[in-house]
């Protein structure tokens, strides 16, 4: 009985908002390079958004979204060392470096990326054997009482602190100490006088003996010297009762070589991070000074090999990993091997296809190939035949040229292609027999004078003499009738007393770990090994320099480079051109911002400038004061139109059509309103305008008059002059007006502007933003005609594809 079209089928029902898993933002990853992990939270939440229980969510049947997730930050940076150099010294302590260079991602880069790992050293101490010295012990004793003796002393050579005796051969045996030198005492004579007067008188000759000072207690800091002071004449010690009247000779001072420094270290920062295999900590690490508050020490005053260590692992555990799935190991082709021949290597690139893979199944990325032997050329030493013998007898030498040849090409080569077979000797002694003498050689004998003195005053020099061939009748005859054999030398080495000379010690390490440092050495003027004397001693000879520059590895230099500016997509708006900033160093490679933080980074924004927009705001005349006496205001419009330089557009009218002023939005405007005050109140006489006429042209620019008369305080006209007499700016008579554009901006507006006359279809000259563009004007005959803009045939054309 019911109309079946009206039975309810099915209707909405409105329950509770189920509830759903909310989910918060991804965590950074765990680490700043290799595999990590990042962590979002992930809660159950109601349809107000309040978190509930995850059985609730759970039970609809909807799986808990992942919290975790691995990451990949690429390889980490680390730092690469070459093998240490040789020694700069061959004994003792000296000095040796390596090339140490940071590398991510097979590039070498700067060493602010490499912060996470303690940088290797470059320098370190390297110790040798120490070096043999000579060691010379006291002198004895003077073999006489009075008169010229002689003292004695035992010299030997020996190597390291435990003074272990080694032979003299070890030892340089130009620089051996004199182990014997005279002695002089008071003549036999005087010193018998001198016991007679010192038992009848105080002796003038009582004195006090000092000895020579000490070392230094204490190898740094504050420490002290010695000698030893005694007195006694000039024969024995005596009590220092002797000695009262004389002044006090001190027997100890103070002394201080360098300060002591020790390594000092700050407390360990906290870790960056609560998990993660690859975090690491830092603390600050200095060289400072430990008796003196007031001066500094450079890293390099202490021991670099026991510096403390400024970066450590953390030591945590790992990131919670749950059960991500495994990957498999992909591998690309192999590159090209790095060598021909002789054994190189090549490499291939190996992903995981997954986040994650098993690294203890990974395929080699790197394998050796080409390891034939490389084919060397044939080379063989060529040799030219032996010259003539200089000489027919007595020993004279024959020379012949060697080179190194290709033995197929016959091409010469360098003698380094030839190292397998010793190169041949290029000169050979002969006729080494003796000369036979024409005349019997017992009738002729070598004769030599005496020996010159010595060429130098000390040190080493050269005695000389002459040597000459004489007959049995002791006449001079040519040196050829005697035996060459049998001549006696002619010269011999001499020496004398150790010349005054500079010594110098070591080297110190500069002053610098990069770039140019000074290094410095100490200079005494000394006679012999041990024996130092006035530098004015040595002032005939030049003084070696004191310091001296060092060269190191050039200092990492950074600077600021930009990116080109954007492009500011509308000139004629404020808006801004954005360029990206990085830090480099002077080998062009990118580093963290940090290390140019003490110089200024250039802006990477700026404004766009509105100077090539071809808009401007031109403001109107200003209006009539807004009262007739005092202080008022004047206003004026301002209207947007196109800058009459811009791309040479020029107009007729000598006014630059007006725009919309939406266009001129983003410049800035001029001012609108201001101050006037034409006639004070109270004058005497004022000036009085009339109203404007109408603009003299209906569009484009035009004039406009009024009059103006000047009257006094009973509104009486009276001549200008009493006006002007009084100071009284003149209002002006006439101005420019603009009422409209003369030429319409589009085929609507022309047809408007032509009601009186028939339009037809056809091409016709409009403004379009302030542009005179020809146009092509259709349907001029309905209310609202189109407007087409022609194109040329250099823009008009099309391009017709093929169904893809």
């Amino acid at each position: 009985q019911c109309d079946r079209r009206e039975r309810i089928i099915q209707k909405p029902c409105r329950k509770k908002p189920c509830p759903s898993w909310k989910l918060g933002s991804w965590s950074p990853c765990s680490v700043s390079c290799l595999d990590g992990w990042m962590t979002r939270r992930v809660t159950c939440v109601d349809a107000d958004g309040n978190d509930i229980s995850s059985d609730q969510c759970l039970s609809l049947g909807e799986a808990r979204p992942q919290s975790h997730q691995t990451c990949n930050q690429g390889p980490c940076p680390f730092w690469r060392t070459s093998d240490w150099s040789k020694c700069s010294v061959s004994c003792d302590s000296g000095i040796r470096n390596r090339n140490v260079e940071c590398i991510y991602r097979d590039q070498i880069v700067d060493g602010s990326f490499c912060t996470e790992a303690k940088q290797p050293k470059r320098f370190e101490q390297c110790n040798l054997l120490p070096c043999p010295i000579w060691e010379a012990l006291p002198w004895s004793h003077c073999t006489v009482t009075c008169g010229t003796g002689k003292q004695i002393r035992l010299v030997q050579c020996i190597r390291g602190s435990a003074r272990t005796v080694i032979d003299d051969n070890e030892c340089d045996k130009l620089t051996k100490p004199k182990t014997e030198k005279k002695c002089e005492r008071d003549t036999c004579e005087s010193m018998l006088q001198n016991v007679i007067d010192l038992a009848t008188t105080d002796s003038p000759r009582i004195r006090w003996a000092v000895g020579l000072w000490s070392d230094c207690s204490r190898t740094c800091g504050n420490g002290t010297q010695r000698r030893l002071v005694v007195c006694r004449d000039h024969i024995r010690d005596l009590p220092d009762a002797y000695c009262q009247h004389l002044e006090t000779m001190e027997a100890m001072r103070s002394c201080r070589i360098k300060p002591c420094v020790q390594w000092s270290v700050g407390p360990w920062k906290p870790c960056s991070a609560t998990c993660g295999t690859h975090v690491t900590t830092e603390r600050l690490v200095l060289c400072e000074v430990i008796d003196s508050i007031s001066e500094t020490a450079e890293e390099t005053d202490c021991d670099i090999s026991s510096r403390p260590e400024a970066i450590r692992s953390c030591s945590l555990s790992p990131c919670p990993m749950g059960e991500p799935p495994l990957g498999h190991w992909l591998t690309g082709i192999w590159d090209e091997c790095s060598v021909t021949c002789g054994g190189g290597w090549r490499r291939r690139l190996v992903s995981c296809s997954t986040e994650q893979c098993d690294e203890k199944k990974k395929p080699e990325q790197f394998e050796r190939c080409n390891i034939k032997r490389c084919v060397e050329k044939l080379a063989v030493w060529q040799m030219s035949p032996w010259s003539h013998c200089s000489v027919t007898c007595g020993g004279g030498a024959q020379k012949r040229i060697v080179w190194c040849e290709d033995e197929q090409t016959r091409q010469r080569l360098a003698d380094s292609d030839c190292p397998l077979v010793e190169k041949p000797k290029i000169s050979r002694e002969c006729a080494t027999q003796n000369c036979k003498l024409s005349v019997k050689s017992d009738h002729y004998k070598w004769h030599a004078v005496k020996w010159s003195p010595c060429s130098t005053t000390c040190g080493r020099g050269v005695r000389k003499r002459i040597v000459t061939c004489i007959s049995a009748s002791a006449d001079i005859v040519p040196d050829h009738y005697c035996d060459s054999a049998k001549r006696p030398i002619d010269s011999h080495r001499c020496r004398m007393a150790h010349c005054p000379r500079w010594r110098t010690s070591r080297w110190s390490m500069c002053s610098v770990t990069c770039g140019e440092g000074v290094r410095t050495r100490l200079i005494s003027c000394q006679k012999g090994r041990h024996t130092k004397i006035s530098d004015n001693e040595c002032a005939s000879v030049s003084k070696p320099p004191q310091t001296s520059v060092c060269q190191l590895a050039s200092c990492p230099a950074y600077h600021w480079v930009a990116t080109p500016w954007s492009k500011c997509s509308d000139p004629c708006r404020k808006s801004e051109q954005h360029r990206r900033v990085y830090c480099i160093n002077n080998l062009g490679k990118r580093a963290t911002p940090r290390m140019c933080s003490n110089l200024s980074a250039p802006p990477s924004v700026r404004e766009c400038s509105t100077s090539n927009c071809p808009y401007q705001w031109v403001p109107g005349p200003w209006s009539t004061c807004s009262k007739t006496c005092g202080s008022g205001y004047q206003f004026r419009r301002l209207e947007c139109r196109i800058k009459s330089n811009y791309r040479n557009n020029k107009h007729n009218n000598g006014l630059e059509p007006s725009v919309q002023s939406s266009i001129c939005n983003g410049l800035s405007r001029p001012t609108v309103s201001k101050e006037c005050a034409i006639n004070p109140c109270d004058a005497k006489y004022h000036w009085s305008v009339g109203p404007w006429t109408q603009c003299s042209v209906s569009c484009g620019l035009g004039f406009r008059r009024r009059r103006v008369k000047c009257l006094d305080k009973d509104n009486n006209r009276v001549t200008r002059d009493e006006c002007e007499q009084n100071n009284l700016e003149r209002p002006k008579r006439r101005e420019s007006c603009f009422l409209r554009n003369c030429l319409p901006g589009d085929c609507a507006e022309l047809k408007t502007y032509n009601n009186d006359v028939e339009t037809h279809d056809g091409d016709y000259v409009v403004l379009v933003a302030g542009f005179q563009i020809k146009v092509y004007c259709h349907l001029m005959n309905e209310t609202i005609p189109k407007t087409y803009i022609n194109l040329n045939s250099e823009n008009n054309f099309a391009e017709i594809y093929g169904k893809r």
